[in-house]
Order: structure tokens, then C-alpha cells, then sequence
């Protein structure tokens, strides 16, 4: 097989893997066919949670039976936000999803707060079943931080090639394996991220992203605007977020 023919192949391949990845964006969106399993529930029913099927579980995607009000997850959610100094975070996502998203209930939902210093646990991972919380280190892009290189992000942008961390609401979306490994596309909700997707602001995981390399530098390492996280943890939280959770980035 010549080097054409290989080029070709892979050309072909290429084209295909964006043809499939649009529909399921498409799918995610409710834009797309109903394309049914064969237990007769539709993609997009299976792949963001209604009131018909409740909470998604992370572990084999299997609905988990009852908490259908969102008055639940609301409590829960209030009652664990303070003690992190997130609440008005967890405010909004409550506000918008009961504004756009009726129906969904996911089990897990994120806060990270980039006030708070890179060396820190900044990423809150709520999970309203369990009712706890854990935190993660989270990186900011490198656009983010001022000129003191201190591990603070001072700056936020949704532009292209600003290589910052956006502000504001993610619906989290589909996972693949590319240059990073393990990851998870992000969609934006708001004007201040609208263009996630785009610029390929996405959850990852990252080597300089660890308690030693912020003990050796002061901070942990910067991104191009994705939020990263240290690969001990990314794999764990990306699966309890895709498909459907939603995610804050807040500066608090």
C-alpha cells in the first residue's frame, strides 16, 4: 500500500469520525433523529437524564430509581454549597437549568472556583445522591495569569487563541481519546463561553497538573483554557460528568 492510498485512508476515516461526532452532538442537542435502542428509549433520552428515567448513574449509565423532583437535588445542593464558599455558583447552574433544562437531573454537578489559588483544590465535585463532596486541583489556561506568574488567573476571555479559561456554565458532553488521552467535550451556555467547542476547551488530564509539581513551582501548570486535572483523578471525574452534568467555572 502506497503512501497515497494510506493518506487516503486515513483522510476517509478522519471524515467519517466528524460525520458521527456531529450527529451525536446533534443527538445531544435534541436536533437530531430519534434514533432508538432496542429496548425502544432514544439516544438522547439515554444520554441526558428525564424525569421519565431520573438520575443517570455514572458507573454503567443504568437510571437510578426516584429523586424525579428537582426540589432534591436543589436542597442538597444548597446544603453542601456553603461550606465551600460556592453557593451563588451552585445558585446559577439551579437557576439555569430549571430555565433551559427542565428535565434533567444530573447526579453530579462542578464548581471551580478560579479565585482560589492553582495550588489549591479548586474543582468541587458535588454528588447529590451521596450528598458529599470532593475537590480536585484544577489547572487555568496560562492566558489566565498575570505577569507575576503567581498561580492566580486574572484574566478571562471566550476568544480564540487567548489560550484563557472562560467563565460561566458547561453542559458537559461526549468523551473521546486524543492528544491528552482520556477527555470530555464541553459546551458553553453562556455569552462569556459560547465558544468552547470551537477553541476545543476541553476536560483533561495533565502531568503538570499534581501536589508536586505546585511544591516545586509554587503553582501547578497551566492549560490552553481547559480545565485539567491531575490523571490520577481525571478519568473517575470525567466519567461522573459526562453525558449531561453541568459545570461551573466561577470566579468567586
Amino acid at each position: 500500500m502506497g503512501n497515497q492510498d494510506t493518506a487516503e485512508i486515513i483522510d476517509e476515516i478522519r471524515q467519517r469520525l466528524e460525520a458521527v461526532n456531529r450527529l451525536f452532538h446533534e443527538l445531544l442537542d435534541g436536533q437530531g433523529p430519534d434514533v432508538s435502542d432496542v429496548h425502544g428509549s432514544s439516544f438522547h433520552e439515554r444520554a441526558y437524564p428525564t424525569e421519565e428515567n431520573a438520575f443517570l448513574s455514572s458507573k454503567d449509565n443504568v437510571p437510578i430509581a426516584g429523586f424525579r423532583d428537582s426540589r432534591y437535588d436543589e436542597a442538597v445542593l444548597r446544603a453542601l454549597a456553603p461550606a465551600h464558599g460556592v453557593l451563588p455558583a451552585i445558585e446559577q447552574m439551579i437557576a439555569l437549568r430549571n430555565m433551559r433544562f427542565p428535565n434533567s437531573r444530573p447526579r453530579y454537578w462542578g464548581v471551580v472556583n478560579f479565585a482560589q489559588h492553582s495550588a489549591e483544590r479548586r474543582l468541587y465535585l458535588f454528588d447529590v445522591v451521596e450528598e458529599k463532596v470532593k475537590s480536585y486541583l484544577c489547572s487555568h489556561g496560562i492566558g489566565s495569569e498575570g505577569p507575576d506568574d503567581d498561580g492566580i488567573a486574572e484574566k478571562f476571555s471566550n476568544n480564540s487563541g487567548s489560550k484563557c479559561t472562560s467563565l460561566g456554565i458547561y453542559r458537559c458532553a461526549e468523551t473521546y481519546t486524543g492528544s491528552n488521552g482520556y477527555s470530555m467535550r464541553l459546551d458553553g451556555l453562556e455569552y462569556t463561553n459560547s465558544n468552547a467547542r470551537k477553541r476545543f476547551i476541553v476536560m483533561h488530564g495533565a502531568h503538570y497538573v499534581s501536589k508536586q509539581y505546585a511544591n516545586r513551582h509554587g503553582r501547578i501548570g497551566r492549560s490552553e483554557g481547559c480545565p485539567a486535572l491531575a490523571h490520577k483523578h481525571s478519568t473517575r471525574v470525567i466519567d461522573q460528568l459526562k453525558f449531561g452534568s453541568f459545570l461551573n467555572h466561577w470566579n468567586g
